[in-house]
């Protein structure tokens, strides 16, 4: 079987070939656009350039189809670049590769741009609804990639190989995947493999014929139907062993003690005693939840039955994913997702493969954002060999101050990195901080003394920021564009710098006429932009996000771009070495 890698631009299709070569020796792997440069002699922005994209649309169907020719009697994989419109080759295996930060937007300085009078962030994602409907329509089967993954991944190895010992899990059929029968079963197929252990029919979900498909399509033992729409007409005759969820709000139960019994389109503050076990139906609490204390409500309301009851988090943008992931094996009731799925706080499907031991402990990256940190997998292997899992936590400062933190820490919080802004709020918190982080009045690390219960905190960017500017040079002034959090440590790196505030534009430091050799972005704001008569050699950005504003100063002034990411790898570095001693006995 081919399968043709599809997805949006920069979302690591090609670096995952590369791996899927590590995962299964012998397999053929190809990158479209790199067999056109070889074929053509020229590179794909030279091709755009001189003979423009329709000619270069027409070489990516006629390159795919040799490819295919010549492979179809082996299993093999291809990617194909974003913007490629199908149709698809009969007989392929489709799957859609993407990262939650997809809709986040990319800015790429080294791709070819198709509209080059246009912010090259906008550029991105007027293209992004239009491809992302492609590929949902084409995609046999979805696979969400971890921020930061580079090297041997053993949950990517496992999926690609088959070979996984499953914690247990549910999968809602979504409506896409019920258009024919062989797409349905090529798309089923990879879950039971997986080990999935039942697939969800929602009924405001499917249709009443995609509804009869499934139930023609799967044996009964696979499926779990979920009672959701008051007016939907349930299956007649019933299945004999159709297990079933029905929602509370739908009044008295129709069909017998349910094996489920669910209580969903609500907040947490509006639960009360709505959900309470009848029968031997299992309790599932899948509500909205808004604060960090009513989270640790429907977490202490779980744990004070664990066999009968599951509490599912839900919000509008998957922020309590995290919470799902770290209490998996805690909670009876467990789904996951491909792509978006039903839910954005269920797990990935690689998520779900990476469920650890349990641990009544654990490690997080708090700050908002945390959809693009690299630190769960930087720091990954560091917290397995500790048997920490370590997670993305979304935190604002008004959570933080309205005592977050507390609730992590019941929770089973003892490590975190901690993001801007709020690196003050730490300092604030912790009773205890290394000199550095003091000097700053910035905590970026912390640690949960558990002899004292208190907060130790430490700074590791100042360390982190100079080892990453070693050999970076420039002939003008250092210019400081933004600061925020950080502006006490740039303060200290860049004495003689000129400072400018990000959001009015204005200088606030340093020099009166600077002439900018080195711009400094320190801030993750769009706000005002830099003059546009200025002309650096270097952009240095401490953030390494794919969209940052940075990056598309230094597409428009042609500067040389030092990504954030070095200065983040040597800061982490810092934390792992100065958690270490506090670790020993964990």
């Amino acid at each position: 079987m081919i399968t043709i890698l599809v997805g949006h631009r920069g979302t690591g299709k090609t670096s995952l070939l590369g791996r899927i070569q590590a995962y299964l020796p012998g397999r053929e792997t190809a990158d479209l656009d790199e067999l056109i440069e070889s074929g053509e002699g020229e590179t794909i922005p030279e091709i755009f350039h001189r003979r423009g994209e329709a000619a270069f649309r027409s070489l990516e169907h006629r390159y795919l189809k040799d490819f295919i020719d010549q492979e179809r009697e082996r299993d093999a994989f291809i990617a194909v670049g974003a913007g490629f419109t199908g149709p698809l080759p009969d007989g392929v295996h489709c799957l859609w590769v993407r990262r939650d930060t997809d809709r986040s937007g990319r800015i790429f300085l080294d791709r070819p741009r198709l509209d080059p009078g246009t912010d090259p962030l906008d550029e991105f994602l007027t293209r992004f609804e239009e491809r992302e409907e492609r590929y949902r329509t084409w995609a046999d089967n979805i696979l969400t990639l971890q921020e930061g993954t580079e090297g041997i991944d053993r949950a990517e190895d496992r999926y690609f190989s088959r070979d996984f010992t499953s914690p247990g899990g549910l999968l809602t059929i979504l409506p896409e995947t019920v258009t024919t029968e062989d797409r349905f079963n090529r798309w089923a197929a990879l879950g039971i493999t997986l080990g999935i252990e039942a697939f969800e029919v929602r009924d405001d979900l499917l249709t009443p014929e995609q509804i009869r498909s499934v139930l023609r399509w799967l044996r009964t033992e696979r499926l779990l139907y979920s009672f959701r729409d008051p007016a939907a007409t349930p299956p007649h005759p019933w299945p004999e062993g159709l297990r079933f969820d029905w929602d509370v709000d739908l009044g008295p139960c129709s069909h017998g003690v349910p094996h489920i019994l669910s209580l969903h389109a609500r907040a947490m503050k509006d639960v009360g005693n709505r959900l309470e076990r009848s029968g031997k139906s299992h309790l599932k609490l899948a509500v909205g939840v808004d604060t960090f204390q009513d989270l640790l409500e429907g977490h202490r309301w779980a744990a004070g039955d664990p066999e009968n009851r599951s509490f599912l988090p839900c919000s509008p943008d998957g922020r309590w994913s995290w919470y799902r992931r770290l209490f998996w094996r805690q909670h009876q009731v467990r789904f996951v997702r491909e792509g978006m799925g039903s839910a954005p706080d269920q797990p990935t499907i690689l998520e779900w493969m990476r469920s650890g031991p349990e641990s009544d402990r654990f490690a997080a990256v708090l700050g908002d954002p945390v959809l693009h940190s690299r630190t769960p997998v930087e720091q990954a292997g560091y917290f397995l060999g500790k048997r920490l899992p370590v997670l993305a936590v979304r935190m604002t400062g008004s959570d933080w101050r309205s005592g977050a933190l507390d609730v992590l820490r019941e929770l089973g919080l003892r490590c975190a990195a901690v993001t801007a802004p709020l690196k003050k709020l730490a300092h604030e918190t912790c009773s205890k901080v290394t000199p550095v982080a003091e000097r700053l009045a910035s905590v970026n690390t912390l640690h949960l003394d558990e002899a004292t219960n208190t907060w130790h905190g430490t700074n590791t960017d100042l360390e982190g920021l100079k080892r990453a500017l070693e050999g970076i040079d420039s002939s003008g002034d250092t210019v400081v564009w933004g600061g925020g959090g950080t502006l006490a440590m740039l303060q200290e790196v860049f004495p003689g710098a000129a400072f400018f505030s990000a959001r009015t534009g204005k200088q606030t430091r340093g020099p009166t006429t600077p002439r900018p050799g080195m711009v400094v972005f320190a801030t993750g704001r769009k706000g005002a932009p830099p003059p546009a008569a200025w002309r650096p050699e270097v952009v240095y950005d401490l953030d390494y996000r794919e969209g940052a504003p940075g990056r598309a100063f230094a597409l428009r002034t042609g500067a040389r771009y030092v990504s954030g990411l070095a200065m983040f790898k040597h800061q982490a570095e810092g934390q792992r070495a100065w958690w270490d001693s506090r670790l020993e006995n964990v």
